[in-house]
């Protein structure tokens, strides 16, 4: 007879936070690979994640990929409006 594991609530919360890690790594890994081939890179501070969404979705021309509050712009002109539009510190490598 198998026996079922049970994942406790401290294992569940410690591999909630495991993939967390690993997704921001990774963006952070590709957000370097981008910056180096032009791209900038934009952190937004104390924004709301849907409402920065909603409105990269209507104003943002160019390509752009983000993980929670990192964000990276193939276009300088989109960076600089999100920049304007955002509380954000920039200029800065995640990794």
């Amino acid at each position: 007879m198998k026996k079922k594991f049970k994942l406790n609530i401290e294992d569940e919360a410690l591999s909630r936070a495991a993939g967390e890690l690993a997704k921001r790594i990774d963006f952070g890994v590709m957000a370097g690979l981008l910056q180096d081939t032009g791209w900038v890179h934009v952190k937004v501070s104390n924004a709301d994640n849907f409402e920065v969404e909603e409105w990269v979705k209507h104003n943002v021309k160019e390509q752009f990929s983000h993980y929670d509050d990192e964000w990276v712009f193939k276009s300088k002109q989109d960076a600089n409006w999100f920049k304007l539009r955002w509380d954000c510190d920039s200029g800065e490598r995640l990794f």
